[in-house]
């Protein structure tokens, strides 16, 4: 399911909400992105899937970043592609990850 013009911001003709699973979106989009946000469900190795096909898709801006939430016990290799961990927090049962170029 692919929704459109849902109002999420005062700048509506920028953005595209996609509410879909992430296999069905990668071969719609277009890039290059410069934030990406890979939310919930999402184990280990999705994350890592979907970020190396975002990569060789080229679909990442030379200065992306790219930000995930994940349980606070999942452990994220410090590279991914050619991303690395720039910061990551624990906020309660969540752990949000970004990596950078």
């Amino acid at each position: 399911v692919i929704q459109e013009n849902i109002k999420m911001t005062k700048e509506a003709d920028k953005f595209q909400l996609m509410k879909t699973d992430a296999q069905l979106a990668l071969s719609l989009i277009e890039g290059p992105f410069h934030l990406v946000f890979l939310d919930p469900p999402y184990a280990e190795e999705e994350i890592v899937e979907t970020i190396g096909i975002l990569c060789e898709k080229g679909l990442l801006s030379d200065d992306v970043l790219v930000v995930c939430e994940t349980d606070k016990q999942v452990v994220l290799p410090e590279e991914v592609a050619d991303l690395g961990i720039w910061k990551q927090k624990i906020y309660g049962i969540s752990k949000v990850t970004v990596y950078v170029r």
